[in-house]
C-alpha cells in the first residue's frame, strides 16, 4: 500500500518537478556524471555524498523510466539528447520512492542514517532541488554497465563526442564484490545467474580492468577511486572532475562517512580464481593489482 501511495503522490506532483526541470539553466549544468560497476560497490555512498553538495543534483535508480533518455545520450543518435537526459533527470530526481523505482536520492538508505540525513537538512531543509545545478549525477550503475556491454557501446567515443559527459565507478575489492553480488543474486543482470562463483569473481575482476584501462586513456572523462582513498584529497579531485567547488563544507560533512568494510572469509577455490582473474585482467594496473591481492592474503 505504501509503494502505491508514493507512487501516486509522485505523479500528482510530477508537473511541478517538470516546470521545475524546463526553467534549468542549461549554461549552468557543466557536466552530466553515470555510474558504471556493480552493486555492492559503494555506489550508493557515492551517490549520497554528491546529494550533499550544494551545485550537484542527484537521480538514484529509475533505470526504467530514464531508459530511453539513457540510450539516446549513449548512442548518439539524437542531436539534443544531453539536455532532454538532463531535464528528465532532474525532473525525477524530485520524487519518487527506495527501490528500482528511484528519483530523489534522499529515499536511498543512506539517508536512513541520522548523520547523513541531518547533514543534508543542515543545508537544504526538505528542498529536493538545488539552487543551482552544475552536474547531474545518474545513480543506475548495474544496469548503465550491463547495457553498456550488451550493445558493445564504446564509452571512449560516447566520451568524445560529449565532452560534458563523465564517467565514474568506485573501486572495491573485486573478490568481496563478487561474493556479495552472488549471495544476493545482483550478478544475475550480467548473465551469469546459474554460473558458478569462481566466473563471477573473473567477471567482477575484468570489469574493473576494463574501467582502469578507460580511466588511464581519458582521464577526463573517467574517474575511480579505491576504498583507502577515500579521504579530503580524493573530494577535491572528484569536485574537479565534475567541475564543480571543492565546497569546504561539504568536504567535512561528507568525511563524516566511512567506506571500511570488512574482508569475508574465503575458500581456497575462490582465491585460486581471483588469483588467476588479478594476473589476466590487471596485469597493465600492477599498483591496483598488488593491493587487491594483498588484501586477500594471496601472492601472484
Amino acid at each position: 500500500m505504501k509503494r502505491f501511495t508514493d507512487t501516486l503522490v509522485d505523479r500528482l506532483r510530477r508537473p511541478l518537478h517538470v516546470y521545475r526541470s524546463l526553467r534549468l539553466d542549461m549554461g549552468e549544468v557543466r557536466t552530466l556524471c553515470l555510474t558504471l560497476g556493480p552493486n555492492r560497490n559503494l555506489t550508493t555512498l557515492t551517490a549520497s555524498l554528491l546529494a550533499l553538495h550544494p551545485q550537484c543534483q542527484v537521480l538514484n535508480h529509475a533505470w526504467k523510466r530514464q531508459r530511453g533518455q539513457a540510450e539516446a545520450l549513449l548512442s548518439g543518435r539524437d542531436g539534443p539528447a544531453f539536455e532532454r537526459f538532463v531535464r528528465a533527470a532532474v525532473a525525477r530526481s524530485q520524487g519518487g520512492r527506495q527501490g528500482r523505482y528511484g528519483g530523489s536520492v534522499l529515499h536511498s538508505h543512506a539517508f536512513k542514517r541520522p548523520a547523513m540525513r541531518e547533514a543534508y537538512e543542515r543545508r537544504y531543509g526538505s528542498s529536493v532541488i538545488k539552487e543551482e545545478i552544475r552536474c547531474v549525477y545518474w545513480k543506475s550503475a548495474k544496469q548503465v554497465t550491463a547495457y553498456v556491454r550488451d550493445h558493445d557501446i564504446d564509452l571512449a567515443e560516447v566520451a568524445a563526442r560529449e565532452p560534458r559527459l563523465r564517467f565514474l565507478m568506485p573501486l572495491r575489492n573485486p573478490l568481496d564484490c563478487a561474493l556479495s553480488n552472488y549471495r544476493l543474486g545482483h550478478h544475475s543482470i550480467f548473465g551469469l545467474r546459474d554460473h558458478p562463483v569462481e566466473e563471477v569473481i573473473d567477471f567482477m575482476t575484468e570489469l574493473v580492468g576494463w574501467f582502469l584501462d578507460l580511466r588511464r586513456d581519458h582521464p577526463k572523462s573517467f574517474f575511480g577511486y579505491l576504498e583507502r582513498e577515500y579521504d579530503r584529497p580524493m573530494l577535491v579531485r572528484l569536485a574537479s572532475f565534475l567541475e564543480l567547488e571543492a565546497d569546504e563544507t561539504w568536504i567535512g560533512d561528507c568525511l563524516q562517512s566511512t567506506t571500511r568494510s570488512s574482508p569475508y572469509e574465503y575458500e581456497d577455490a575462490q582465491l585460486e580464481a581471483y588469483r588467476a582473474a588479478l594476473q589476466k585482467h590487471l596485469a597493465g594496473h600492477p599498483e591496483i593489482q598488488g593491493e587487491f591481492a594483498e588484501r586477500a592474503g594471496i601472492r601472484l
